[in-house]
Parts: C-alpha cells; sequence; structure tokens
C-alpha cells in the first residue's frame, strides 16, 4: 500500500501559546488552499450580498415591496453558502491534521459535498443553540460556562458526523476538567484575531467607504463595502477556523491520547 501522500500533523496537549503558535504555523502552510476552499462558498456569499446592496439602492426601507421576497432570498443565500465555506475550511484543517487523509481531500468540490451532507445537522443544531441561549442571557455567568462547555460541538458535527444532541453531549465531554484552559484559549485567539480583523477589515471597509464618497452615491459605497467585507471573509477565514480545530484536536489528545494514535500510524509501515 502506497503511503499517505499528508503525513499529517501531530496535535500533542499544548499550552495556549503553543495552540496559538501551531494555528498560525498551520495557517502559514496550508493558507492560500484554505483561501481557494473558501472562495468556492465565499465569493458567491459576497455577489449574494452585492446584489442586495443594489437591490437596496439609497433606501434602507424595508417596507413590503417586489423587491422585499427578492432581497430575503439573497440574504439566505448568503447565509447558506457562507457557513458552507466555513464548514469545508474546518473539514479541510482536520484532514490536514488527520495522518490517513490524502491530499486530494482537500479539493475543494468534496470537502463542498461533505459539508453539504451536515448541512441539516447544523440547522438543527444552530435551532436548539438559538433556544437555549435565549434564556441563558439572563443568566450571564452560566452562559459563559455554557458557552465554553459546548463550544466544540459543531466540530463534533463536521468531524465525528455527531448529530445536535450528541454533538453538545461530545463538547461537553472534552472540555471536561478544562473549562479554564478552553477559556483562555479562546480569549487570547479572540483578541489576536480581533486585532487583525479590526486592522484588515476596517482598512478595506474604509477604501470602499472612500471610493462610494467619491462616486457620491449611496449604492456604489454599499457595493465596495460589501465586497471589501468579501475580501476580509476570504482573508480571516483560515484563521478563524484552524484555531477552533487545532483547539479540538488538542482536547481529544489531552483526554483520550489521540496524538499518540497519531503517532502510531504514522510510524507503522503501510
Amino acid at each position: 500500500m502506497e503511503q499517505p501522500n499528508n503525513p499529517g500533523i501531530v496535535v500533542s496537549p499544548m499550552g495556549v501559546g503553543e495552540i496559538i503558535d501551531a494555528g498560525f504555523n498551520l495557517t502559514r502552510r496550508r493558507y492560500k488552499r484554505l483561501i481557494l476552499i473558501g472562495a468556492w462558498g465565499l465569493i458567491p456569499a459576497g455577489v449574494a450580498g452585492v446584489l442586495s446592496s443594489v437591490m437596496t439602492g439609497d433606501s434602507f426601507d424595508m417596507q413590503l415591496s417586489p423587491l422585499l421576497i427578492p432581497q430575503l432570498l439573497l440574504a439566505l443565500a448568503n447565509l447558506v453558502m457562507t457557513l458552507l465555506a466555513y464548514s469545508a475550511v474546518a473539514i479541510a484543517c482536520a484532514r490536514i491534521i488527520d495522518p490517513d487523509a490524502q491530499a486530494d481531500d482537500l479539493e475543494p468540490g468534496p470537502l463542498y459535498r461533505a459539508a453539504l451532507g451536515r448541512f441539516w445537522a447544523q440547522v438543527g443544531w444552530g435551532l436548539i443553540i438559538v433556544l437555549m441561549w435565549i434564556p441563558l442571557i439572563i443568566v450571564f455567568p452560566l452562559g459563559i460556562y455554557l458557552y465554553v462547555r459546548w463550544f466544540l460541538s459543531w466540530a463534533a458535527i463536521l468531524v465525528e458526523r455527531q448529530g445536535p444532541i450528541a454533538s453538545l453531549k461530545r463538547s461537553w465531554a472534552l472540555t471536561r476538567r478544562a473549562w479554564w484552559h478552553t477559556f483562555g484559549v479562546l480569549l487570547v485567539a479572540s483578541i489576536i484575531l480581533g486585532i487583525v480583523a479590526l486592522v484588515i477589515v476596517g482598512v478595506l471597509m474604509a477604501l470602499g467607504a472612500a471610493a462610494g464618497f467619491l462616486a457620491g452615491s449611496a449604492v456604489v459605497t454599499q457595493v465596495m463595502t460589501s465586497i471589501a467585507g468579501t475580501i476580509g471573509s476570504l482573508a480571516l477565514t483560515p484563521l478563524y477556523v484552524v484555531y477552533y480545530v487545532i483547539l479540538y484536536f488538542e482536547l481529544r489528545a489531552r483526554n483520550e491520547g489521540y496524538d499518540l494514535s497519531q503517532r502510531a500510524r504514522q510510524s507503522t509501515p503501510m
């Protein structure tokens, strides 16, 4: 049997700083590929956003009109394609780490088919989260605690193909005895990525707004800011998703010795 084209990346139990560093290194190694994968969904989503901006025109009035239904459909298309893009990038990151994955597993077509196969599970999961989160907002500290405990449920849906309820249970198990560790990674990564996003998206949005101002048209402003937002999403999506997936595998290594099975598979002659 031939040796797998992808040797995989062993994710061992790490500290917060090591996880951030691992995320940076993985992104740097596969950044172009991850952008390409994300582009398959984010560019159509951006086109839907631009068309919606054109339909809106100079007015933001959402009164019932012949254009309201097309606008709602475009907004739905934007949401669905964005979700599929994030899902495909997350599956790709998992396959980069997984030593059993082959190089052709990183082609956009198969990745989006895999993401589409988990679409309804994500919809059900999202509905559960929304319904449970509404009362938890009132009890804010409990909401933060549960947010961290359930944070990895999305990965369980995509990587392990768990159902909505099972994914919440899976995340609960992975974060057992690791709440502060998980919270620390989320906090540090959010601060770093927030700063990066502020710089990149802020510059792009400012350029888009300047173009609209020079053209003297609110429509041009909306279109240019939509395009800037799409470019920003393309640049930032790999960063957001990589840290999430690495944290998921790190907690599997911490709780289940997943890194040991990775090393064993890598060292076994094929």
